[in-house]
């Protein structure tokens, strides 16, 4: 435990970074801010929106959830002067060594959230940004890492769709990459 709260320390007030909103749901919000659009318009073009497969906000999914006309109207009303910031939670984590193998060597850590988005991050996140960001099909579950972030990583996903995944480091340094096909388990991994 005491290897772990020492790993974990300068990650204490790190936040995930807000996942990116689709510039139609943001205009489609702004317009209800300014009054340029009419909820039942709003409403409709947000299920098409989610129709053709773009990922909505919590907001917007929160809104289409309610039945009654009156309901929307006034959760429109609530809401809309906010900011539209999508927040997520992490859903998993491990640590990747940064330039040795050593039990002692400086370890990155490397987390999963619920956005299905998989970052590494320095070994002082609040004086610099992420080292590394990619998009997965789905969120992670469970990682296993290994490799050295210097030289050559791997990292083994398996996610909620019950697949697992491989993403390795790019060409670029900072870079990741998902390699070969995805293996199907048949079922949930625990």
């Amino acid at each position: 435990y005491i290897f772990l709260y020492r790993q974990l320390r300068p990650y204490r007030k790190w936040t995930c970074p807000p996942v990116d909103i689709s510039v139609t749901e943001a205009e489609i919000w702004a317009s209800l801010r300014t009054e340029g659009i009419n909820p039942a318009s709003a409403v409709k073009r947000l299920i098409e929106l989610r129709d053709t497969g773009t990922t909505l906000s919590y907001r917007s999914m929160e809104l289409l959830a309610l039945d009654k006309e009156a309901a929307r109207l006034a959760y429109i009303e609530e809401n809309k002067e906010q900011p539209l910031v999508q927040n997520t939670l992490i859903s998993c984590m491990d640590v990747l060594k940064k330039d040795g193998d050593d039990a002692d060597a400086i370890s990155l850590l490397v987390v999963g959230t619920e956005s299905g988005q998989l970052f590494i991050l320095p070994q002082d996140p609040q004086n610099s940004n992420v080292l590394c960001r990619l998009q997965l099909p789905a969120t992670p579950a469970l990682l296993a890492v290994s490799g050295v972030f210097d030289v050559e990583w791997r990292i083994t996903v398996i996610c909620r769709d019950g697949r697992m995944y491989s993403v390795k480091n790019g060409e670029v340094r900072g870079t990741a990459v998902l390699v070969g096909s995805s293996v199907d388990l048949g079922s949930q991994a625990v």
